[in-house]
């Protein structure tokens, strides 16, 4: 399985594994620009290539759980980055007449919370990857079991 497909399927059910409108093809794109993200930041054994063209990342990084951990935390992080920057003008709203309010501003800040969700969870899960404990990334995106 290619990390196209494994790390797209994580990050749908890490997001929303009922929204069609996250395919491999859309979620590949974000996970290869978290890549990117990702690889410049880290001091990483393996030289990496990536494409946000393709999407494109050479070697498969699946082989390392706590990156590809990473690397789905933080297109996660860019996906809903990106939702938020989309709903921001059509919820930003708010319309009172006498008694009655009808606002979309709720919808904005639960975005704005998941979005700081999702940035807190990379942060834990990098700062433990530096560490040598990439064991952080599996109790978030897979069945996880305590040694």
């Amino acid at each position: 399985m290619s990390w196209n497909t494994s790390l797209s399927f994580q990050l749908k059910n890490y997001l929303d594994p009922t929204n069609d409108d996250y395919t491999e093809a859309f979620l590949s794109k974000f996970i290869a620009f978290a890549a990117t993200e990702v690889f410049q930041k880290l001091s990483l054994k393996n030289s990496y290539s990536v494409d946000i063209t393709i999407p494109s990342i050479s070697p498969d990084p699946t082989s390392d759980i706590g990156l590809s951990s990473l690397l789905v935390l933080k297109a996660a992080e860019i996906v809903v980055r990106t939702e938020l920057k989309q709903i921001v003008v059509s919820a930003g709203y708010s319309i009172k007449d006498d008694r009655v309010t009808i606002s979309g501003t709720e919808a904005l800040k639960a975005l704005k919370d998941l979005l700081k969700e999702y940035q807190t969870n990379y942060t834990k899960a990098e700062f433990a990857y530096i560490h040598g404990d990439a064991t952080i990334g599996r109790a978030i995106l897979t069945p996880y079991t305590s040694s």
